[in-house]
């Protein structure tokens, strides 16, 4: 990750902030054969993120994006063979260790907001109309963890019944047993 080329001098908080996000990623190992990677992880990072902070849902929208947005991501980056399809994606995406990646990912976030994350609301929503008596079905209850000073959905958990406690095994998960989650 460390060969990823940067084109423009004059942008210092883009560059830096890259930089921090390359950082906090590097624990990502990459399997493929060099000699054959035509998209490098750090291009692909670069384009999820950027991608994904742009509301974009799934591999269909950020490739989208991605390709609309090309000469914005190639003033950071070569993108030598342009975007990379959504299923090449989704492929890669599904090879990375998910753990790993929640952990580069929750560092990053604390590097850019150090001291942000403080409170961690967990909130239960529940869907109208998404339960069937005749059938047997329950409404549908959405547990979700949100750091409020970061403004950031955490993780969001679909749940049996509505509760007035945080699952454990879940809680621990989304708020890294943050001591302000019970």
């Amino acid at each position: 990750m460390d060969d990823l080329i940067f084109e423009l001098a004059d942008e210092e908080i883009p560059r830096d902030r890259l930089a921090l996000l390359l950082d906090h990623f590097s624990k990502l190992s990459d399997e493929r054969e060099s000699w054959r990677v035509m998209y490098p992880l750090a291009e692909v990072l670069l384009l999820l993120t950027c991608a994904t902070i742009c509301s974009c849902d799934d591999f269909d929208e950020i490739t989208t994006w991605g390709e609309s947005h090309l000469p914005f991501l190639r003033r950071f980056s070569e993108f030598h063979f342009g975007i990379p399809s959504q299923r090449w994606l989704r492929d890669l995406v599904n090879r990375i260790d998910p753990i790993l990646f929640g952990q580069c990912f929750e560092s990053w976030i604390a590097a850019l907001s150090p001291g942000r994350h403080d409170l961690i609301a967990i909130d239960g929503k529940t869907s109208r109309r998404t339960g069937d008596k005749r059938k047997g079905l329950k409404a549908l209850h959405t547990l979700s963890a949100y750091a409020t000073n970061a403004r950031l959905t955490l993780a969001q958990l679909s749940v049996p019944e509505k509760t007035r406690s945080c699952p454990q095994q879940w809680c621990s998960s989304a708020c890294g047993g943050h001591r302000n989650c019970r």
